[in-house]
């Protein structure tokens, strides 16, 4: 018909039979007709329509700070979103606010007293139930130049979060805990992912990233006036030599074209100041190994930020250390790890704790004493919870074999055929379909992996990309995702399993990879002493120094008959041996931590046997199984699950 719309029949296939629904074509309708009935887009919409602080994030872009920049008051504003997730974040809302009031926050080392806008030493469960359904939960560090000039940070915090309602046109329902525990006191804020009116909080972006600093720059200057020349003075001239990440570095990165800054002759006595102010801080980083002078110029290398900010962290991390920890040793021996460098690799030792990361993303990172003598920081993945690792354990930290990005294996491909460049005037050529977004998203990718010090750009703009490129981009994925297995070999350490009756982490250790001094001292010594009770006992000769095949095997034996005595008497039953050709059917009960390995108990009315865990069958805990035993190992095979798994 004229002026209809054009319609062009398709047939599907003979199976799309649409009856009452039933088929493909069926399913597909019903899908589209719930998703469009969903009150998810009337949600949107209405989020949409409260975004807060928008309106402040633009007026505070109009007008301006009150005084210039280099005169207000600094206060760095850290924001984390944390999600909730598909499972729900009541669990990890609730322990973020648990951490904040840990021991020793406090500024007499007492437990960290949460308030709110009215009351004070807050009894936080409330505030943990209120939230356990929330979508989300902004976690807030407000930390202030000038804030040890303040005897209560409170009232200043409650005057920042009123400034922030009035932004966002509604009350929020919010905690704080002041810490003093590092060099520079500062406020942990949390604030429910709800308003006022119980609907679902969104904030600007642009208001996170610069109008909560903003406003709490602001409301300090108009507290304690614009900061004074000899104030600015003294603040960079400790910054000069900081080792860690400082406003004159950040400066320095602005100006830097090609991984190089040129210092020009000044114009006025404000930037001949600046100007001698940079010469000595390069000076220092060249003391550091990160700079190099070249005539009037200067050659940072690459990745010297995150260099800084790592040597920032160690020096956090050893002032939590050395009022936390029994060896202040420890702490100035730890190191930082180059996890771009060790995919593949296990490094062993004792835990000697654990420290934060990041207070706001609660990150958390081993202290392991290495038995070649080093001590390491080893970040844990996120969401790894360090109290499944007790401070004393021996622990093996395996570093999986990480991949790069689909991006990475482009780049790569794109440099292989262009004498090891990258650029995106070569990428285009190769890939004349690739569009200008997805040309600069690989950009972007290789900038990140340059602040890392992986890949190089040269002055032409080009990228220089090494043969090992992949090994070390798929490296520093690992670094950043966590991608680590955590064994633990002992909870006791070396001195404990000296006389044990089985076969100990002792037993297996090489004793060529032990250092005279530290850690591995203390193995070495306690190995020593391991090997004079294994000859009174007959399982080493006199001149052997490492334990037989039949040995290890006595060890496993004494062990798990022990074991086996233990839960007989216990629950009641009789031990079954599992000999070669033999089976066993029962519930798999519990997991047991032997020195030799886990061990899965599987029982059925009164009989049960022990056997070695096989890698993966955790998930079968609490289901019945059938076990039988083959020249070639244990056959295991799952059957229902019965009751909750223990």
């Amino acid at each position: 018909m004229s002026g209809d719309t054009p319609f062009e029949p398709r047939l599907g296939r003979i199976r799309d039979r649409g009856q009452r629904g039933t088929g493909r074509f069926g399913k597909a309708i019903r899908k589209r007709v719930a998703r469009l009935s969903r009150k998810t887009s009337n949600r949107r919409i209405r989020k949409s329509r409260s975004v807060r602080g928008a309106q402040a994030a633009s007026v505070s872009r109009m007008r301006g700070m009150p005084y210039p920049a280099f005169r207000m008051r600094r206060v760095v504003v850290k924001v984390h979103i944390a999600r909730a997730g598909r499972l729900g974040g009541a669990k990890a809302f609730a322990e973020h606010v648990g951490y904040i009031e840990r021991d020793g926050a406090g500024r007499d080392g007492e437990r960290g007293q949460a308030y709110d806008r009215d009351a004070e030493d807050l009894d936080t469960r409330a505030f943990r139930e209120r939230s356990a359904e929330d979508e989300r939960q902004f976690r807030l560090i407000v930390s202030a130049e000038d804030a040890d000039r303040f005897e209560d940070l409170k009232p200043e915090i409650r005057a920042f979060m009123a400034g922030v309602e009035e932004d966002f046109g509604t009350k929020l329902d919010w905690i704080a805990v002041d810490h003093h525990d590092t060099g520079q006191p500062h406020t942990h804020v949390v604030i429910r992912g709800r308003d006022a009116a119980g609907d679902h909080l969104v904030i600007d972006r642009n208001y996170l990233m610069r109008g909560l600093r903003e406003r709490a720059s602001r409301q300090l200057t108009e507290r304690l006036g614009p900061r004074r020349d000899l104030e600015i003075l003294r603040q960079e001239a400790r910054d000069v030599t900081a080792d860690r990440m400082t406003g004159l570095d950040r400066a320095i990165e602005k100006d830097m074209q090609n991984d190089r800054i040129s210092l020009g002759e000044p114009a006025s006595e404000r930037s001949r100041f600046d100007r001698s102010l940079r010469i000595k801080r390069l000076h220092h980083l060249e003391r550091l190994g990160l700079a190099t002078r070249d005539g009037s110029s200067w050659y940072l290398k690459p990745g010297w930020t995150e260099t800084l900010e790592q040597l920032g962290r160690k020096g956090d991390i050893i002032r939590s250390m050395a009022a936390r920890y029994r060896s202040l040793d420890v702490a100035n021996r730890l190191e930082l790890l180059d996890e771009t460098r060790l995919a593949g690799t296990t490094l062993s030792g004792r835990v000697a704790g654990t420290v934060i990361l990041d207070e706001i993303e609660d990150r958390h990172a081993l202290i392991l004493e290495r038995t070649d003598g080093k001590v390491s920081l080893v970040p844990l993945a996120s969401g790894q919870s360090p109290a499944d690792i007790p401070e004393g354990a021996i622990a093996d930290i395996r570093f999986m074999q990480a991949k790069a990005r689909r991006s990475d294996h482009t780049i790569a491909r794109i440099a292989s055929l262009s004498d090891g460049i990258w650029s995106e005037d070569r990428h285009a050529s190769l890939e004349p379909e690739s569009s200008p977004a997805y040309r600069l998203a690989h950009k972007r990718r290789l900038e990140a992996l340059r602040r890392a010090g992986i890949v190089q750009r040269l002055a032409s703009g080009d990228w220089k990309i090494g043969e090992d490129y992949l090994a070390r981009a798929g490296a520093y994925e690992q670094a950043r995702s966590g991608a680590r297995d955590i064994v633990l070999r002992s909870r006791a350490g070396p001195d404990a399993l000296v006389e044990t009756d089985a076969l100990t982490w002792l037993d297996k250790v090489d004793p060529e990879r032990l250092a005279e001094t530290g850690f591995g001292g203390e193995v070495r010594r306690a190995r020593l002493e391991r090997m004079t009770v294994l000859r009174s006992r007959g399982l080493l000769a006199e001149q052997e120094t490492a334990l037989s095949a039949q040995a290890r095997e006595q060890l496993k034996a004494n062990e798990l008959a022990r074991f086996a005595a233990a839960e007989a008497r216990a629950s009641g039953r009789t031990f079954q041996a599992l000999e070669h050709g033999g089976t066993f059917s029962g519930r798999f009960e519990k997991i047991i931590d032997m020195h030799q390995g886990r061990i899965a108990l599987v029982g059925q009315e009164g009989v049960f046997t022990l056997v070695r865990m096989r890698a993966g069958m955790g998930a079968g805990l609490g289901r019945d199984i059938s076990l039988t035993r083959k020249t070639t190992g244990m056959d295991w095979m799952m059957g229902r699950e019965r009751g909750p798994s223990r």
